[in-house]
C-alpha cells in the first residue's frame, strides 16, 4: 500500500494536489494477483487500517460500541 505525497505549494483551500502513483485499483483482484500479490492479506490490512484510523481515532468504538470485523466486509457479485 502506498500513500501519495501531497504538494502543499500546488494546493489551496479547495484543491489538494498529490503525487500520481502508478498501480492498479486495490479492488481489481485479478490485476493485483497478476502483480504477484495475494489480495487476501491486503484486504485484511485495509479492514484493520480502517478500524484503526476511522473507528478508533474518531472514538466510534467507545461512543457507539462499533467494532470492525473482517466478517463485516463481504465480496458480492
Amino acid at each position: 500500500i502506498a500513500v501519495p505525497e501531497p504538494y502543499p505549494e500546488l494546493s489551496g483551500a479547495n484543491v489538494l494536489t498529490m503525487e500520481l502513483l502508478d498501480g492498479v485499483p486495490i479492488d481489481d483482484f485479478v490485476a493485483v494477483e497478476a502483480m504477484g500479490v495475494d489480495p487476501a492479506p491486503l484486504i485484511d490490512q485495509l479492514i484493520r487500517g480502517f478500524d484503526r484510523l476511522v473507528v478508533q481515532e474518531l472514538g466510534l468504538d467507545k461512543k457507539y460500541g462499533w467494532k470492525v470485523k473482517p466478517v463485516s466486509a463481504i465480496a458480492a457479485e
